[in-house]
């Protein structure tokens, strides 16, 4: 501004400054129109922003200002007067702004009293059918505000629902989509009305009192447990709104089962899966601190009884984590709960003619649909007829490795020179040293960020590198699977070891000069692997544990049977020593009853 009254007359200043505010105007209605009216900040900082670079564009690109006669001479023309800048500038701009704040907030006012007066009250009632019915059970679709959702909870409709058998003596299935509140208003503003007319002609949608995002996922699940608590029912089915479920299959498995199974918890189960560390991905699990999730099941599909709803729905408090099956299996850990595997279902990339429930979600890349499942079924045809089946469904692989580090201590005289006491070589191989680059690509090993290039990668076997140091520290090694494998990368950790160590962590002196060998036992496990990666596994001998173990071979059957038996007697103190301490409890608490009893007694008299 100051620059053009500088160079301009004072009429063409202010023509400028009206075009200024009105492309203002101009670029504030679009970005509203684009992230709604009930986020006027972000609104204003975009627009900001918009200037603070289209600025310095018109430095460089307009041409030399018009009336450069104006300032012929600096020293009788002056800078502009304060008062100048404040009449022509500044009062103006400030005017300017004032308008478009307060038309921002009017309409963000008035948006939000709209938004308030289409708050629908969708259905909260359920009735479970036939009261009298052997079987009952709820199911709850997850379901969320968005156009997409809508077309999969018709699909659902017009699929998987088209399964559900009739009320009877035997068996009552009823259902609820589930939403939650609504993510913004202008989302509200945008689909209420839509969900509130799809509400009145279905009446199978709920809405539960938490916020409808992918972050709020586990608390919208709990609130839905606390919501299906109030009932009488046997069994609850959680699914999601673009799962196909074979509901005519797992109603006549229910029905056979019968009511009073106690805690029951079936779906496709996980063992000993880590966190996922990746902080940008949409499922990393920055709230839980432990190196593995306690068992767990996929969300596509999973059944509980009626006494797992209410161990789950206490007023304890708990931990949220970002995805709502593993909250499950953290919740249910302390009880001691352990799922049933379920193999028939299945994943997007997965089809099995015998599977009751697959997925179609963004990962699916085929076109054929749920209802195109359906139809199969309806015209007696096989499932997965038309359908791609490129992935082995309940095949599962299992390939051993060790991996770890090797420390030798360096002599005195090299040791001096490079103030590094040791060489250490960390590697990942098989359990006899057989090659193991048929399915594994490379391996990224990271070190210590005093090394130089922390960061290397290792594309061809022996995957190892090799250092000097004299400290010890975490690394870790990410495998890298091959590309017909599909599999994603795998991180494994390792503490680099230096030196020979007690049991009370001390570092043991008798063993000085001698290398140190600190190697761990895995297996990486390959579920549905693709039909090429499961030809190449198979085509490639690998070597299977010994039978006992020797000096040179630690790792045997023999090995992991005395390290059952040493867990399990270990389980059983802790065990001893809870009812133990339970019975110390009881007999204290009784004691005090007692202690109370007589001090009342003392009172009165």
């Amino acid at each position: 501004m100051r620059r053009w009254l500088f160079h301009y007359e004072i009429r063409n200043t202010i023509i400028r400054l009206i075009s200024l505010q009105a492309i203002n105007w101009v670029v504030t209605a679009l970005v509203a129109s684009h992230l709604g009216s009930d986020e006027p900040l972000r609104t204003w900082i975009i627009v900001v922003l918009v200037f603070a670079i289209a600025n310095p564009i018109q430095w460089l690109f307009t041409s030399p200002a018009k009336y450069k006669k104006k300032v012929v001479d600096l020293e009788t023309n002056k800078a502009l007067a304060w008062k100048d800048v404040a009449r022509y500038i500044i009062v103006p701009f400030m005017i300017v702004t004032f308008i478009t704040m307060i038309c921002l907030l009017e309409q963000q006012t008035a948006f939000r009293c709209t938004s308030h007066s289409d708050h629908h009250k969708l259905n909260t009632n359920l009735t479970l059918g036939d009261t009298d019915a052997y079987v009952k059970v709820i199911m709850v679709i997850l379901s969320s505000w968005t156009e997409n959702s809508y077309a999969k909870r018709q699909a659902f409709r017009n699929s998987t629902l088209r399964l559900l058998p009739q009320h009877s003596n035997r068996i009552s299935i009823v259902y609820r989509f589930i939403l939650g509140d609504a993510p913004s208003t202008k989302t509200r503003m945008e689909l209420g009305h839509r969900i509130h007319v799809e509400s009145q002609e279905f009446n199978d949608i709920l809405m539960i009192p938490t916020l409808d995002t992918f972050h709020q996922l586990s608390r919208k699940v709990y609130k839905t447990y606390q919501w299906s608590s109030k009932f009488a029912f046997d069994y609850l089915i959680k699914t999601d709104d673009d799962v196909f479920i074979r509901l005519d299959t797992v109603a006549k498995e229910l029905e056979e089962m019968g009511p009073g199974k106690r805690y029951y918890w079936k779906g496709l189960a996980y063992w000993n899966i880590p966190p996922n560390s990746e902080i940008e991905q949409k499922y990393a699990d920055e709230e839980y601190d432990l190196p593995i999730f306690p068992p767990f099941t996929a969300g596509p599909l999973y059944i509980l009884s009626r006494d797992i709803i209410s161990l789950i729905v206490n007023d304890a408090p708990r931990l949220f984590t970002r995805n709502e099956y593993q909250s499950l299996g953290v919740w249910l850990f302390s009880y001691n709960i352990k799922p049933i595997h379920d193999r028939r279902i299945q994943q997007a990339d997965v089809c099995e003619d015998d599977m009751i429930a697959k997925q179609f979600n963004e990962l699916y890349s085929s076109s054929k649909t749920m209802e195109d499942m359906y139809e199969n079924i309806r015209n007696n045809r096989r499932l997965c007829e038309g359908f791609p089946q490129i992935n082995c469904a309940g095949v599962t692989i299992v390939r051993p490795i060790i991996y770890g580090n090797i420390a030798t201590p360096l002599p005195p005289k090299k040791s001096a020179e490079t103030d590094h006491t040791h060489k250490w070589t960390v590697s990942v191989k098989g359990v006899n040293g057989e090659d193991i680059s048929y399915f594994i690509k490379k391996v990224v090993f990271k070190l210590h960020e005093t090394y130089q290039n922390p960061l290397r990668t290792v594309e061809s076997p022996p995957f190892e590198i090799s250092e000097t140091g004299w400290g010890e520290f975490e690394l870790t090694m990410k495998l890298h699977f091959i590309p017909e494998s599909g599999e994603k990368p795998v991180t494994l950790y390792h503490n680099l070891r230096l030196h020979p160590y007690e049991d009370d962590g001390s570092i043991l002196t008798s063993n000085k000069g001698k290398p140190v060998s600190s190697f761990q036992y895995d297996e990486l496990v390959f579920t549905d692997p693709t039909e090429t990666m499961y030809q190449i596994l198979l085509s490639n001998t690998t070597s299977n544990l010994p039978t006992r173990s020797t000096a040179s071979q630690p790792y045997s059957i023999q090995a992991e049977q005395e390290e059952i038996k040493a867990i399990e007697a270990a389980y059983r103190q802790v065990q001893e020593s809870i009812t133990k301490y339970k019975q110390r409890m009881e007999n204290a608490n009784k004691e005090m009853t007692q202690v109370k009893a007589e001090l009342d007694s003392l009172m009165k008299s």
